[in-house]
């Protein structure tokens, strides 16, 4: 959404520029906000260069349809049959932007204006495009809708990131990115070589939540904190908020200061806002010592919200062992099967994880005790043998199959008893070879039975 909002009418934008700047996003999510905003914007995200912008000439005291000039004779450039890696014709493609500068008075011939191709790789190609001497790279995906998630490469988690980036990281560390157009798949930013490294104190990435990926490209597109490329970039769930990205700054700092934020918190009280800041708290536990840990923890606790208690079931490895059982009985009463999940997934992080095991166990869900089978060993004999055939009673084939690989933790008298009730399937016998040099020698001549007939 393109608006005027000052005297001397430069414009900004609203709409997606505004909502990609403020944090990171999935790429479901960008795609529904295009969606909503593209009938309004028609897919352009961010602004021109403010030299172009200051050379624009006033159409009733307003630069915007020369703005909408330029930002159109970019998209037909990208549209064109013409802009292809090694055509000779490569210019021809690019005539329809020089036409709209030299209107736009942004340049006074064509001499001020050139186009070179650079590289492709995966998701596009790039040309580095010169206007008066200035260098900018001009990115031309090949398709418009990519469905990676948020994080990788592609039109949307590009322009995304470039936009969260250059807002937040407003330094000499980043391109500097200018505008770019959803629909057609562009992107316009300034040109930086690898070769030519930005200067300056390095961006602290960690704080913002920002990562690079594990793919070998994202080597060559960030280092020390410094980027020249847009791809290959994820997120940590910090960044998805910006009350999260402050209290972690915070925490870089004083442990005091997120020890203050939680108690002041509780005045707030089951509000939305409460719920964000304490949340912004706890993913910052990381940053703090056991001891200021464990006071934040107690305060939170009695008033944690489910978003809260899930994000602590999935990361029990930052909670002080001393809490964990208390901070279990806590979680267990949201009565939340992703909350019980995760803590199954993280049951050995739990001191004396028996008690846990079998309240979640009575829970009776499939798959929290496909998950709690695999632990089967950390309960006596007798009670293995208890779980094992409550577990077998609920006739989950999934479930079936993690107790086919816990069959070995069973006394031999029981192995060969449950043997014969999972091969009532005849697919977990695979599974069973996997671990039959580990079972009795009873249970190992009756699945050589099964096997044979």
């Amino acid at each position: 959404m393109l608006t005027v909002t000052d005297k001397k009418s430069c414009p900004s934008f609203g709409g997606m520029t505004s909502i990609l700047s403020k944090n990171f996003h999935k790429t479901d999510d960008i795609l529904e906000i295009y969606k909503k905003e593209k009938t309004r914007t028609s897919g352009i995200v961010g602004t021109l260069p403010p030299v172009w912008i200051k050379k624009i000439p006033l159409l009733n005291n307003s630069k915007k349809e020369g703005i909408k000039e330029i930002f159109k004779a970019f998209t037909l450039a990208a549209v064109s049959k013409h802009l292809y890696p090694a055509s000779a014709e490569l210019s021809t493609a690019f005539l329809p932007v020089i036409n709209a500068l030299k209107k736009c008075r942004i340049i006074n011939s064509e001499k001020d204006f050139s186009v070179k191709y650079l590289a492709s790789g995966i998701n596009g190609d790039v040309y580095k495009v010169s206007v008066n001497n200035e260098n900018f790279a001009f990115k031309s995906f090949y398709s418009t809708l990519e469905k990676r998630d948020f994080g990788g490469d592609g039109n949307f988690a590009e322009q995304a990131a470039a936009l969260f980036i250059n807002r937040n990281f407003p330094n000499k560390n980043w391109a500097k990115f200018y505008f770019g157009d959803l629909t057609s798949g562009t992107m316009f930013s300034a040109f930086s070589s690898y070769e030519n490294r930005f200067t300056g104190k390095a961006a602290n990435l960690e704080a913002a939540g920002i990562i690079t990926n594990a793919d070998h490209r994202a080597q060559y597109n960030v280092k020390g904190g410094r980027c020249v490329d847009f791809g290959q970039l994820g997120y940590l769930e910090r960044a998805t908020k910006k009350t999260y990205r402050y209290i972690y700054k915070k925490a870089l700092r004083s442990e005091k200061s997120v020890l203050e934020i939680a108690k002041e918190t509780l005045k707030w009280k089951k509000s939305q806002f409460a719920g964000d800041r304490l949340q912004g708290c706890l993913m910052s536990l990381d940053r703090l010592e056991p001891a200021a840990r464990k006071k934040i923890l107690n305060i939170i606790m009695p008033v944690m919200q489910t978003e809260n208690a899930i994000y602590l079931s999935k990361n029990l490895s930052v909670v002080p062992s001393s809490v964990r059982l208390k901070l279990f009985r806590t979680l267990s009463g949201f009565n939340n099967p992703e909350i019980d999940l995760n803590i199954a997934e993280n049951l050995l992080l739990i001191p004396k994880p028996q008690k846990p095991f079998k309240e979640l166990a009575e829970k009776e869900n499939p798959e929290i005790n496909t998950k709690l089978a695999e632990y089967l060993y950390i309960l006596t004999p007798a009670e293995r043998i208890e779980y094992f055939k409550k577990f077998i009673n609920m006739k989950d084939k999934k479930l079936n199959e993690a107790l086919a690989g816990s069959l070995v933790t069973l006394p031999a008298k029981a192995q060969t008893e449950f043997l014969h009730d999972l091969l009532k399937d005849k697919s977990i016998m695979k599974k069973m070879f996997k671990h039959s040099s580990c079972l009795s020698a009873k249970a190992i001549n009756e699945l050589n039975s099964n096997f044979e007939t």
